[in-house]
This record gives C-alpha cells, sequence and structure tokens, in this order.
C-alpha cells in the first residue's frame, strides 16, 4: 500500500450559523466556511468483501456483529487495506506507524493498546499538508465512529486541525465534504474539538479542552439521512458536546470516513519540534456505542 498517494486539497475555514435542534456547547459566529467543499484524491478501487485479519490487527465483519471495522494499527497502516480502505498523504507530509517506544529521537512514540499506534506527520510551514486513512462504501446507515488521540504539543490554528472528516467522492475523482471533527483554540488559548457541518455551512464549538501529552477520545453518532431525518452527535472522553437531530446527512453508498492529521497555518507551541505528530489508536466504526473502557453500550 502507498502511504504517500498524492492528493490535492483545501481546508476550509470554519462556518459561523448555527441552527441546530439540539446543541450541547457554544455557539460562536465569527467564523465563514469556504464556498469550496470538494476534496480530489486518488482512493483507488473499492473491495465489498468483509473480511477478518487472523492478525488480530483489523476486524472487518459483515455478519450482524455490531463491529463492523476495528484496527489499533497492529499491522501498521495495512490494517486498512481491506474493504475500500486505504491511506494517503500529502506533499510534504509522511505516514507511518510507531513502537511501543521513540519514534523518532524528538518525537516519543505513545500507544493506547497493544504494541503500535498510527503517527501520522504533517508539516504545515508551506501550506496544507494532510496523512489520512480511510474507509469507504459499505458504511453502516447509523454507526458510531470512535477514535482515541494523542498529541505532543499544543498549537495555534487560524483554520482549524482535523482529525475526522466524512465525504461523498464523486465520479471525477472529487468530493463534497459532508461533515468533519476538528480542533481550534478557544479564545483562552486552550484546543477544542467543534464540529463543521458543511452541508449547511454551520459550525458548533464543543468547548470542552483536550490536553496535550495524554490520550482523548473522540466518538462521533452519525445517522445517515437526506430527508431531514439524520443524526450527529460528537462525543469527547464518553460526554457529548455537540448533539444534533432531525438533520440531513447523506445517503450515499460510497460514503467515506477519513482518520488522520490535516491542517494548514499550524503553529506549535514549542520550539522543538519541525513537524506536527498526531498518533491514533483503537479505531473503531460499531453499530453500538463505544465506551472509554473499550466495551461496547449494552
Amino acid at each position: 500500500m502507498d502511504l504517500c498517494r498524492s492528493a490535492a486539497a483545501a481546508l476550509a475555514a470554519l462556518a459561523c450559523a448555527c441552527d441546530p435542534s439540539m446543541l450541547v456547547g457554544s455557539d460562536p459566529s465569527d467564523g465563514a466556511v469556504a464556498d469550496s467543499t470538494v476534496e480530489t484524491m486518488d482512493e483507488g478501487a473499492a473491495d465489498s468483501a468483509p473480511a477478518v485479519d487472523a492478525d488480530g490487527g483489523t476486524v472487518v465483519t459483515g455478519d450482524g456483529s455490531p463491529i463492523f471495522f476495528a484496527t489499533s494499527f497492529e499491522n501498521g497502516f495495512n490494517d486498512f487495506g481491506p474493504n475500500g480502505a486505504d491511506c494517503y498523504a500529502g506533499p510534504g507530509t509522511a505516514g507511518t506507524f510507531n513502537p511501543a517506544g521513540p519514534l523518532e529521537p524528538m518525537y516519543p512514540g505513545p500507544v493506547h493498546t497493544g504494541s503500535y499506534s498510527g503517527a501520522f506527520t504533517i508539516m504545515t510551514a508551506a501550506g496544507t499538508a494532510w496523512a489520512r486513512c480511510f474507509l469507504n462504501d459499505g458504511l453502516p446507515q447509523a454507526a458510531y465512529y470512535s477514535a482515541w488521540f494523542y498529541i505532543l504539543w499544543n498549537v495555534t490554528n487560524s483554520t482549524g486541525w482535523n482529525l475526522l472528516h466524512w465525504q461523498r467522492p464523486l465520479g471525477d475523482g472529487g468530493a463534497v465534504y459532508l461533515w468533519d471533527v476538528s480542533l481550534v483554540n478557544e479564545p483562552d488559548g486552550t484546543i477544542s474539538p467543534v464540529v463543521i457541518d458543511y452541508v449547511r455551512n454551520n459550525y458548533y464549538d464543543g468547548a470542552q479542552a483536550v490536553d496535550a501529552g495524554s490520550w482523548f477520545h473522540l466518538e462521533v453518532y452519525l445517522q445517515r439521512s437526506d430527508a431531514d431525518a439524520g443524526a450527529f452527535t460528537m462525543y469527547l472522553n464518553d460526554a457529548p458536546l455537540v448533539q444534533l437531530t432531525d438533520v440531513s446527512t447523506d445517503t450515499s453508498s460510497s460514503f467515506g470516513f477519513h482518520v488522520g492529521n490535516y491542517a494548514q497555518a499550524l503553529t506549535v507551541q514549542s520550539s522543538t519540534p519541525t513537524g506536527l505528530v498526531l498518533y491514533v489508536d483503537d479505531v473503531t466504526v460499531a453499530t453500538q456505542y463505544v465506551q472509554n473502557d473499550g466495551g461496547l453500550s449494552p
């Protein structure tokens, strides 16, 4: 699998107008979503056959199990191989996986479970950069998308630092942005997760800080619908921060989910690093809520 597949995209600025059916958190009103919501990438052909990795790295099921997909990167980025999944990186970025020890002398290698985690490295000094993995095709109509994240340093960012992303691919190789969960700076300098709804150009701030130097758990419940019958809830460490109901989401069969590092204009609040590393572990797509202890809700 080629971890440096070419992609060309522009990270949209954050939106402002908000009209949720239900919202927990704050609603800033000084941002704006860029007009362009199309990303171009070469994602390859999707393999629709469900599979189970006997080595314990990836689980992809189609047999009614509540776990549709799960990986802890025990086999590196190759764990994203089955069922229309892959990884890609833009210019000036590197996608690697690390052992339970230093990835490089300047970067520690935290692991949430097992012996490995995914390390997505980007350098944004020259502009937008990205290194991500994705699942495409055949995702459940309603599912919980869950991953653990670890950041080494706090950052200052002007446009948002994307960790989770959903989009609808187009036949010409492009894609329409649908939803993002990103990190932004709050007025007090902390960073917190926000939801970007590209369908309506809305932006919702969870107003809950995450800490550098420790693992935090982001989870999204996404019920797909194109008739204002969908739902989107973002959780941080088991706490629901943004809850949206009766919204149009998407019903495309080629609906795609991306996890990793995507940003521009980030300034790391440290004089040491030359690149920005985002560690990701225990990525799960399930039809039941994934609790912080790793178990599924009843």
